[in-house]
């Protein structure tokens, strides 16, 4: 069972680090294929996180698989009380609580950044609007040359 897990842990750890490899060479490739000016480059990057990557979604399965292997272990060392020195549960639900707001403050950034993007693109077009002739005369003009 070890090796299995042990197995499994590298093929995990192998899939982030891919993910993370992945996500550098999209940003990579954008500005050699494009042959764009860093100002470009930085607008486009800007673009790329604020959607999910898979760099997130490898975070989310990390913390996924991370979390039920750590409460394995508590509910591991529950049933066999005396083979385990008090101290280990403290170390074993610290790393479960760690674990937990850990992916918590990585849901909140992706709301929040979700959140202001979805507002930008509404401010843009309700400006677009405006600017396009969409709102008609401004209220203190009240139509008058």
């Amino acid at each position: 069972m070890n090796v299995a897990l042990a197995i499994f842990g590298g093929l995990l750890g192998l899939a982030v680090t891919a993910a993370a490899v992945y996500t550098v060479w999209i940003v990579k490739q954008y500005g050699k294929e494009r042959g764009a000016s860093p100002e470009e480059r930085y607008a486009w990057m800007a673009k790329l996180f604020l959607n999910w990557t898979a760099l997130d979604v490898a975070v989310v399965a990390l913390f996924v698989c991370g979390t039920l292997l750590l409460l394995a272990d508590v509910f591991g060392v529950m049933r066999d009380r005396s083979s385990y020195p008090l101290y280990h549960y403290g170390y074993l639900l610290s790393g479960v609580t760690f674990s937990i707001m850990g992916m918590l403050f990585v849901l909140i950034r992706l709301a929040v950044v979700l959140r202001t993007e979805r507002a930008c693109a509404e401010a843009k077009q309700r400006a677009d609007r405006l600017t396009n002739g969409g709102g008609g005369a401004a209220p203190h003009e009240h139509g008058e040359p």
